[in-house]
């Protein structure tokens, strides 16, 4: 860890402590005006490490980082030893239903509050966001489906404005079963969407299938590899590409219109468009620019296939020649499986025909549009999925060495069947598996040649049935991602700044939003449309803090109130032992007409809200060590 990162931890963890003394100050100043004693302020519960006393506080920071208190006399966890009501002057106990209820809400009180001043603040000095700009679409989402495209960008969801691609993002992850989009096209005419969404696959949020404006990757200078081991950079120069080069298109394809390097590395392979001193220039890759191995050397080097054809985008050529459900076999009768094989197949100005099996017929037609764009519009307008365990062994790796071909389909392991990659799973601490495959004879694919003579009438090719024993070994790493590999994608940021005056307005119609966020992520979670796998604890607290405030400083600021407003929320609950839960009680004994809640049954409340709250921080916190640090 470099200088610049330990200050940018040791500030987020200011931060973070700040929020927490903010909201426990609140109820401290509320009970030292009602004349209660506060025996402790603590930032973090558990053993005391350092602090100081004053008068009768105890001004203390606590071993674990989740949270704190303030320690009143007279409040403590109902026991038979330990009697609920004190009458004392100076406890929270001897005070009026008023008082009590003003120093149990100050505390969410000062959070709102540090919310309401630190959004306009933060506005007025400028944010920068990831604006709600799309920068590329995947082919068959919900809105690749409801006519998206790259360079729109999300003006309103659901009447709500959206500021950065985060909102947007958020409000489709917890929203309905349907939501109506305002949309600006970069030639600046506007429309409306009505977008159904599909709910999210195994524990997954919802999402219009959009990713954000990055900027294009930079080539830094190569570094020298230690030995025994190859740097990505070191093949990015051998292949002539220069430190300081800006990577803007891959075979005629837009860096931006990619969802990402990789899945640009795995559909193109050879022609790298740079902007190198103000022009563009060409860099061709080598059929093998890197053989590095991967870094599990426990695999059995298997890709999976992409080549299931599910939606077709209305308008473009590709629609007069493919149906949903076709599959994918050749182009120019050599046969395809891969990401890999089908992008550099398309990039190919030689290349002339296509074949797929429609049902079980082959069908053969010319390939659509002109030359340059096949790859390109085909990337863009055709969503495919993986069909089922149809495979390519990579070449070099076990599975090749055993005598897998490409087009094989595993149909079952060690004699158990199996229709999907994440099946293969079971067996992923077996050195040695046995596949069984069927596979297609490359024969019967017609090439360019055959296709005047090819009718779709004719059969699907004959198949072969083998099996084989791989040990799982060493894959080399595909020859494609090699120029991209160790390279990043900053994000395209857009401050978003107003007037000292229109800071405020726009800070609290941001807090109210926010709010609202917050509020329908609890009944979202409750309805169970969103996941709980998806909460995040005190790690993603500090990571994203961190992030924000790499950012820029107003950055920082605005996701401190974030957070401010959720600690606000979440205290406000009623569950026992939360303000929310002390509330409930205050409320109950008000209509009890003063009367004290026993104390047997207030102490299995209070228990029981203990328990239930540090249930959710270990579960939080599981789900943050998973996600952060088990992939």
């Amino acid at each position: 860890m470099n200088a610049v990162d330990l200050a940018y931890n040791l500030l987020t963890i200011f931060g973070i402590a700040f929020v927490i003394f903010v909201h426990e100050l609140g109820h401290f100043l509320a009970a030292r005006s009602v004349g209660v004693r506060v025996e402790a302020f603590s930032i973090g519960f558990g053993p005391r490490l350092f602090g100081f006393k004053r008068g009768d506080t105890d001004w203390k920071i606590c071993l674990i980082p989740l949270g704190g208190f303030v320690k009143m006399a007279g409040e403590q966890i109902a026991t038979p030893d330990a009697p609920s009501h004190s009458a004392a002057p100076d406890e929270f106990l001897a005070k009026t239903f008023l008082q009590k209820t003003w120093i149990i809400s100050a505390g969410v009180i000062m959070n709102i509050v540090f919310a309401a001043v630190a959004l306009p603040l933060a506005f007025a000095i400028g944010v920068p966001f990831e604006p709600p700009v799309i920068g590329a679409v995947k082919p068959g989402g919900d809105g690749w489906k409801a006519g998206l495209r790259a360079g729109d960008r999300i003006t309103h969801v659901d009447g709500t404005a959206m500021l950065a691609f985060e909102d947007l993002a958020t409000a489709i992850a917890i929203g309905g079963d349907a939501h109506t989009l305002d949309v600006r096209s970069p030639d600046g005419t506007s429309r409306t969407l009505s977008v159904p969404m599909t709910a999210g696959a195994n524990g997954t949020l919802r999402s219009l299938g959009v990713f954000p404006v990055f900027k294009n990757p930079v080539v830094g200078e190569p570094k020298a590899p230690e030995a025994g081991d190859v740097d990505p950079s070191v093949h990015r120069a051998k292949a002539g590409f220069l430190a300081g080069d800006v990577i803007v298109d891959v075979d005629g394809l837009s860096v931006s219109e990619a969802m990402s390097l990789d899945d640009l590395a795995a559909f193109r392979s050879r022609r790298v468009g740079v902007e190198r001193a103000g022009a563009r220039v060409v860099v061709e890759l080598p059929p093998l620019a890197f053989s590095a191995p991967d870094t599990s050397d426990r695999l059995l080097g298997l890709d999976a296939s992409a080549t299931r054809v599910v939606a077709i985008r209305g308008g473009s050529p590709w629609a007069a020649v493919l149906r949903s459900d076709d599959r994918i076999l050749a182009v120019d009768g050599r046969r395809i499986v891969t990401e890999g094989e089908l992008g550099a197949a398309l990039a190919n100005t030689a290349s002339k025909t296509m074949c797929v099996r429609r049902g079980e017929t082959l069908v053969a037609f010319d390939l659509p549009g002109t030359e340059g764009e096949r790859a390109r519009t085909f990337l863009r307008d055709v969503a495919r999925e993986a069909d089922g365990l149809l495979v390519s062994p990579r070449a070099g790796g076990p599975a090749a060495a055993v005598g897998l071909k490409s087009g094989d389909r595993i149909v079952a392991v060690n004699g158990t069947a199996v229709s999907a990659f994440t099946d293969l799973e079971r067996w992923a601490d077996e050195d040695t598996v046995e596949l069984s495959v069927v596979g297609t004879s490359d024969a019967k694919i017609p090439a360019s040649a055959d296709l005047a003579a090819f009718a779709t009438t004719s059969s699907v090719p004959e198949v072969r049935s083998a099996s084989f024993k791989v040990s799982r070994g060493p894959v080399p790493a595909l020859p494609a991602s090699a120029a991209f590999m160790g390279l990043e994608q900053a994000p395209m940021l857009e401050t978003v700044n107003t007037s000292a005056a229109g800071a405020i307005p726009m800070g609290l119609a941001y807090l109210s939003s926010t709010t609202n966020r917050v509020l329908l992520t609890l009944r979202r979670l409750v309805d169970r449309s969103v996941p709980a796998n998806n909460l995040g604890g005190i790690i993603t607290i500090f990571k994203k803090s961190a992030q924000s405030a790499k950012i820029a400083p107003s950055r920082g600021l605005l996701f401190l109130a974030v957070i401010s407003v959720n600690l606000a929320v979440l205290n406000i609950l009623p569950i026992p032992i939360l303000d929310g839960g002390w509330l409930l009680l205050l409320a109950i004994e008000r209509l009890r007409r003063g009367r004290p809640i026993p104390e047997k049954v207030l102490g299995a409340m209070q228990w029981a809200g203990l328990i239930l709250v540090l249930g959710l921080m270990v579960f939080v916190t599981w789900n943050d060590i998973r996600r952060w640090f088990l992939g």
